[in-house]
């Protein structure tokens, strides 16, 4: 995990008494979740879509990390972690290389 301070991207206005999380590379509006991970103590879940995966997988780090992947219709994609230990949680971001084919999967509609 990247070391350095890092304050998540909304949108600036309100639709609906609602705020939109952004990509965080560019500040594009439109991302899409494509994974969520929860590592705590030895056991890490994941969700993929409708796949959930328990692994028996030590936690190199103390207390709990949550892991939001995402991918925007700008091809950025990267993940979103939340760490939490002692009462604090602490926000990373990590870019992540992007996949030829992923759109065609997520933007099918």
């Amino acid at each position: 995990m990247e070391n350095e301070p890092f304050e998540l991207k909304f949108s600036s206005e309100f639709y609906a008494d609602r705020r939109f999380l952004l990509c965080q590379q560019c500040g594009y509006e439109y991302i899409h979740i494509t994974r969520v991970a929860v590592h705590r103590g030895r056991d890490k879940i994941t969700i993929v879509e409708d796949n959930i995966s328990v692994k028996d997988e030590p936690n190199t780090s103390r207390g709990t990390i949550v892991t939001i992947e995402y991918l925007g219709e700008c091809n950025h994609r990267g993940e979103i972690i939340f760490h939490f230990y002692k009462g604090n949680v602490e926000v990373y971001h990590r870019c992540l290389p992007f996949e030829l084919g992923n759109m065609d999967d997520i933007f099918r509609d």
